[in-house]
């Protein structure tokens, strides 16, 4: 974001949100067969899929009432969009998008040191997936044009790293959603694995909406069998009404929560707070409550992601100061402590 494109990009996402109805709700979950990719990069199919339907029952809850505490401190003094990923020496692998993506390490989580700046130099909105033969692919944003312009497209790309650190880019587009109800502009994925060992994504479609009358800023999925080389845009919409940023969490219950940005009913776009939803089977979504707000007009918390840790969670998120030409971020983290 030190890029001019980043600073306006992230300038113009944290001023495009309103107000939070109830989230709808869709169908629910396919099922298929992962595959195994080939070294053959090719440009992503934009065919929708239908949700398949399948037995669905209600899981009882087992966690406590969320209980989200900010932290002292910060953790990366500059950058938005945080990404975790956990190591398997037991270090968090923090990408961020600054001057392009750049990742950070830490050992007890709280305190990070920069790896590498602009590993990713021509894009922004980080998701990385570890891969079955232990290499590491990122998905991320890029926009043809200008942020401000109506006409501006935003699409994903991928690079691929055997260490997570250094990464080559790969030929093709991975996902680009071409007309209603995308309007090929997407952002923010995030992506879980399923059990069946597929991969969903979870994105922002028609991102700030510019044309009138088309909803915009909506939570919407799509599916991978093949290690995030090729997706399928599901149909449906996993929540309405400006949902932003989303970050799924899998319970140890089974179900799925998912954390997003939105601003409260009624409020001011300079008041963007985190909020999260519940589903049974990662499709339909049910609104649960606003989580974490700095209840300061013009101090903005966006982009959250949760890692589970020891005896509970802890959200990174971007705290945002400031207007277009002066904006200034940071990544804080809250914890919620369950034992």
């Amino acid at each position: 974001m030190k890029k001019l494109l980043f600073l306006v990009f992230v300038s113009f996402l944290s001023g495009c949100v309103s107000p939070l109805p109830t989230p709808q709700i869709t169908t629910t979950v396919p099922t298929t067969t992962l595959a195994i990719p080939t070294t053959t990069i090719v440009t992503t199919t934009t065919t929708t899929i239908p949700a398949t339907t399948s037995t669905s029952t209600t899981i009882e809850p087992t966690l406590p009432p969320q209980q989200w505490i900010v932290e002292e401190g910060i953790r990366i003094n500059e950058g938005v969009a945080p990404l975790g990923i956990k190591l398997d020496d037991g270090q968090l692998r923090m990408y961020i998008t600054g001057m392009g993506i750049s990742s950070y390490v830490s050992s007890d989580g709280l305190k990070f040191t920069l790896e590498k700046n602009s590993i990713i130099t021509d894009g922004f909105n980080p998701a990385v997936i570890k891969l079955q033969d232990g290499s590491y692919r990122v998905i991320y944003n890029v926009v043809e044009g200008r942020m401000e312009d109506p006409n501006r497209k935003l699409y994903f790309k991928s690079a691929i790293s055997q260490d997570g650190i250094n990464f080559v880019p790969e030929k093709g587009i991975r996902f680009r959603s071409q007309g209603p109800p995308d309007y090929d502009a997407i952002s923010v994925p995030d992506i879980i694995k399923l059990p069946d060992g597929r991969f969903r994504m979870y994105y922002t479609g028609d991102m700030f909406a510019p044309v009138s009358g088309r909803e915009g800023n909506n939570v919407r999925t799509a599916i991978s069998s093949d290690e995030g080389m090729t997706w399928q845009r599901e149909e449906g919409v996993r929540l309405r009404f400006e949902s932003m940023d989303p970050d799924v969490v899998i319970l140890p219950d089974g179900r799925y929560r998912m954390y997003y940005t939105t601003n409260p009913p009624g409020g001011s776009k300079d008041d963007q707070r985190v909020y999260s939803a519940i589903s049974d089977n990662g499709l339909n979504f049910t609104f649960e409550s606003e989580v974490l707000s700095s209840g300061e007009v013009g101090l903005r918390y966006m982009d959250p992601e949760v890692v589970e840790i020891p005896g509970g969670y802890r959200m990174y998120f971007s705290e945002a100061t400031g207007g277009p030409g002066n904006e200034r971020t940071i990544i804080k983290s809250a914890v919620w402590k369950i034992q």
